[in-house]
């Protein structure tokens, strides 16, 4: 786990979480598909992993609003 700058994330609930730690390079096997993803530590409930927008970036195209 490694130090990074301060990231702030709006969670469902519309709280503000804060964190600034990452941990790069995470091998991800997802229905035998291989991922190589950083995950930022959060402090949630509920999941083990949250997938979000840079994932969904190395699948192609994406448009977000």
């Amino acid at each position: 786990m490694d130090d990074t700058s301060l990231l702030r994330v709006m969670v469902g609930n519309e709280s503000i979480l804060e964190h600034k730690q990452c941990c790069a390079n995470i091998p991800l096997l997802l229905q035998g598909h291989s991922f190589i993803v950083a995950l930022h530590v959060l402090a949630t409930s509920g999941a083990d992993v949250v997938l979000g927008v840079d994932w969904l970036k190395t699948l192609g195209l994406m448009v977000t609003d």
